[in-house]
């Protein structure tokens, strides 16, 4: 899965990098799903395989971070917390991943289907809407700390 077509309407990819989504599906929906969402959602439903009445700390709250919050929530986490204090407080495991430990041929679709029912949270996820011309607004914007997450349409 790590093949960037990054800003341009068309890219060429092997197979094996393309999931297919449904018709109907936004792709401002769908580009939310192709990294963020998997990485921070599966890294703690899949990696650190949380489960109702865990307590789970999250560093850091950005893009990948903010979805392991709605990964922890969804599981049922009892205490969602993001401080380094709450470490030193419980018995802890330090766990690593790559892309959450994610099927993404299964997950996005499942993903996307969450988000359809309401179970996942992706409109709120964009702090602001840029068109091509304005990227260098974007990336602006994200080095000041005014945007978690923009999107770009053209």
């Amino acid at each position: 899965m790590c093949v960037l077509g990054t800003f341009s309407e068309y890219t060429v990819v092997p197979v094996d990098s393309v999931v297919k989504v449904d018709d109907g599906t936004a792709l401002d929906k769908a580009a939310l799903i192709g990294c963020g969402v998997p990485t921070g959602f599966g890294s703690v439903v899949n990696s650190a395989e949380i489960r109702a009445g865990d307590t789970v700390v999250i560093m850091g709250v950005g893009g990948i971070g903010i979805n392991a919050v709605q990964g922890a929530k969804n599981a049922g986490a009892r205490n969602i917390d993001t401080s380094l204090f709450e470490l030193t407080l419980y018995e802890k495991t330090i766990r690593g991943a790559l892309f959450g430990s994610s099927n993404p041929r299964h997950d996005i679709p499942r993903y996307l289907e969450m988000y359809q029912t309401g179970q996942l949270k992706l409109d709120e996820l964009v702090t602001k809407e840029y068109v091509l011309e304005d990227i260098n607004a974007g990336y602006a914007d994200l080095l000041a700390g005014r945007n978690l997450r923009g999107i770009i349409r053209f």
